[in-house]
């Protein structure tokens, strides 16, 4: 399970880090998670309030995945 902030959350300037390269592409999110059941898949805008330099609405990427049986 994992929430990261994407690579839109540049434009938001309410937390996390500056520069696109620090963030996340959920295509690459799903790329790394391939051979997983995706049991949850959020790409989208999230109020946050986690501190005076992490609050307000901003852009993640939510994935919760489970390793099939093999």
């Amino acid at each position: 399970m994992l929430e990261v902030y994407s690579e839109d959350q540049v434009r938001y300037q309410t937390g996390g880090p500056k520069t696109e390269d620090m963030l996340y592409d959920p295509a690459d999110l799903l790329e790394w998670t391939k051979g997983y059941k995706v049991l949850h898949f959020f790409y989208g805008e999230e109020d946050r309030v986690e501190g005076s330099l992490h609050t307000g609405k901003g852009h993640v990427v939510q994935v919760i995945f489970k390793k099939e049986k093999g």
